[in-house]
């Protein structure tokens, strides 16, 4: 697995809208799930929801800050070197200490854990 694997390009479409809907539909696909009808908008939150245990939010941008970038390149060749997958752990402070904590795995990773293999 590359960087480039890890971070694949998505087509863009003429709008916002159709380019999100777009990317709704190929996670749909990928992990075996539904999409949201009228995500977005008013009541109806998320965009794909997998079975019953996953509700996934689907964001594209058309680029990352470099900081990202590195600390992606860092985790997919050191789990390369060692025949692993990689995982980037994010914890986000608040005043408190730690408030949350979120993973990141390859798509490819999270369609294996899934078993929908669907890519």
């Amino acid at each position: 697995m590359r960087l480039g694997d890890l971070m694949a390009h998505t087509p863009r479409s003429a709008t916002k809208k159709g380019t999100s809907e777009a990317q709704e539909k190929r996670a749909a696909k990928r992990y075996g799930g539904k999409v949201v009808k009228g995500s977005g908008s008013g009541m109806v939150k998320g965009d794909v929801r997998i079975g019953r245990d996953f509700l996934v939010e689907c964001k594209t941008r058309l680029s990352i800050p470099k900081t990202w970038v590195a600390i992606l390149q860092k985790a997919t060749s050191e789990a390369l070197a060692a025949s692993r997958e990689p995982l980037v752990e994010l914890e986000v402070r608040g005043l408190r200490g730690v408030e949350t904590t979120w993973v990141m795995v390859p798509a490819s990773t999270m369609e294996r854990l899934l078993g929908s293999g669907n890519g």
